[in-house]
């Protein structure tokens, strides 16, 4: 019973004086306080994927692409929309692995454009992609928004009337006609008497000449 006694009372003092208690090798029950996270029971698995850069992120220089992968992994990029469907590896690694997937990548061995970052994730009898779309701008001019146009104010009518112009007419007088050349045409009267007495001699000289031809057929008709 002595011996009893003392063992108890080392056990009740260990009990209600925990740095005793852990003096002799007995962990005490850590005590939580309400809202905090108990670091044994409420671990959150972190959610697979790229979590570094961000999508649509726009880079340039040596970046850090940064994730988490629960088992094997493999890191790649490509041409967005690329329809051959290419990819080119970056990293790759059969551990899981969160953090610094790949701690160094140099975009300025690529040339800029669009391109979409993938991270592959392994399981037992397939795989899960992941995929990032990022921009890479090392040679190429950074687009600047464009600024919004500044409003123009409509012009207002003025109602005062215009002043009246009235044509002035100037008239030039036509320059005289020219007279027309003498016609060359033109008979004398003189000339057409003259030529009026030759057709009448020319015409008695005919009925002359005709008249002697039938005296002379007559004669001979009346010798026959």
């Amino acid at each position: 019973m002595r011996k009893v006694l003392p063992a108890l009372l080392i056990l009740f003092m260990g009990m209600n004086w925990p740095g005793l208690a852990a003096a002799q090798g007995i962990s005490p029950t850590p005590t939580l306080t309400p809202g905090t996270v108990n670091p044994l029971t409420d671990l959150t698995p972190v959610a697979p994927g790229i979590t570094a850069p961000l999508a649509e992120s726009l880079l340039s220089g040596v970046v850090t692409i940064r994730g988490s992968a629960p088992t094997a992994w493999e890191l790649a990029f490509g041409y967005r929309d690329d329809p051959t469907g290419t990819w080119f590896p970056l990293a790759a690694s059969p551990d899981p692995l969160t953090g610094d997937l790949l701690p160094s990548w140099d975009t300025t061995l690529i040339t800029d454009g669009l391109y979409t970052l993938r991270l592959r994730i392994f399981t037992a009898d397939s795989f899960q992609d992941y995929l990032v779309n990022i921009h890479i701008r090392n040679y190429s001019p950074t687009e600047t928004p464009t600024p919004a146009g500044t409003l123009t104010p409509t012009p207002t009518a003025s109602t005062t009337p215009l002043p009246t112009f009235t044509p002035t007419i100037t008239y030039t007088p036509a320059p005289p006609p020219t007279p027309l050349p003498t016609n060359p045409a033109v008979l004398q009267t003189s000339k057409i008497g003259l030529s009026f007495g030759k057709g009448v001699l020319a015409v008695a000289a005919l009925f002359a000449l005709f008249g002697l031809l039938l005296t002379i057929s007559q004669k001979f008709r009346s010798r026959i």
